[in-house]
């Protein structure tokens, strides 16, 4: 009787050609690039402390100048007595300080379902720290 299934299912190949038992393959240990700093010297405490560096973000290229947006109501669907209403952003307009780059990005308008319903449309706000002079 073989000693594979694999001699009774391809009898003509060899275990050299194809191995008849599995090999293991181990995956290479995971290398942590910021090891994380543990507070406390015994290492017997209940809450595990751990901190993390976190570097400042950059400055974005484009700020925004001014944004288009429309006040929608959201409706608990369980009770349309209660709501909140939230702005959903349909525009956004960025200007580059250096380059005086312009920046252009449109959002899909929401549209009124069951539980959501638009009260106002095509709301304009600027950026008073970063105004666009409206010069291309």
């Amino acid at each position: 009787m073989p000693d594979h299934l694999e001699y009774v299912v391809r009898p003509s190949q060899s275990p050299n050609i194809r191995p008849g038992s599995p090999s293991q393959m181990l995956a290479p240990p995971k290398v942590i690039e910021n090891e994380p700093q543990v507070w406390g010297s015994s290492g017997d405490s209940v809450f595990d402390l751990r901190a993390h560096t976190q570097q400042e973000l950059p400055k974005p290229e484009f700020p925004e100048t001014q944004r288009k947006y429309d006040v929608v109501r959201v409706y608990n669907p369980d009770d349309h007595e209660q709501y909140i209403d939230t702005e959903q952003m349909t525009e956004f307009q960025g200007r580059n300080k250096i380059s005086k780059d312009r920046i252009v990005l449109r959002f899909a308008k929401t549209q009124n379902t069951a539980d959501t319903k638009v009260m106002q449309r095509n709301l304009t706000r600027k950026n008073p720290d970063n105004p666009d002079d409206g010069n291309n």
